[in-house]
């Protein structure tokens, strides 16, 4: 049933990557995260529940190339799902890193019975899938409350 989905981004890089279908981590890792055992679970097109566990515990941060590493090694079809997404900050400067999900052509979940979410920013259950056409983005506006937040409208 098509339907009006309203999201609030903090940047025009978000809104971006919103509409290109991938699922963004709200937590700044540049300084990694401790992951240590714990479990993020994906599923990839339906096709059952894919359990990345960060193992062996390191006690300490996992980088956040270890963490990619980690994500594409536990199943053939999480190869290229994890990318970094560096922020650029005012002047150019490098800003906060974040972990996305995308997968071209597929429909991804974060289920919530993964013990990392949180770590990785990831508020579960959250699913993306085919990037948003133009014929389905209805607005783009700043939000009059926010001049530095940006609103899109989607109806699909």
């Amino acid at each position: 049933m098509a339907g009006w989905d309203i999201r609030p981004f903090d940047s025009l890089n978000r809104v971006r990557d919103y509409l290109n279908g991938v699922i963004i981590g709200t937590v700044d890792l540049s300084d990694g995260a401790n992951v240590d055992t714990k479990t993020l679970v994906i599923d990839v097109d339906g096709g059952g529940n894919r359990t990345v566990t960060f193992a062996p515990a390191k006690s300490r941060d996992w980088t956040l190339a270890e963490i990619v590493a980690q994500i594409e090694a536990a199943h053939a079809d999480l190869v290229g799902v994890p990318v970094v997404y560096i922020d650029a900050a005012p002047g150019g400067a490098v800003g906060p890193k974040f972990l996305v999900l995308v997968k071209d052509g597929s429909v991804i979940t974060i289920q919530n019975t993964g013990t990392a979410n949180t770590v990785l920013g990831f508020p579960a259950p959250q699913t993306i899938g085919d990037p948003v056409a133009i014929a389905e983005l209805h607005s783009l506006v700043r939000d009059p409350d926010n001049m530095g937040r940006w609103v899109t409208a989607v109806y699909r």
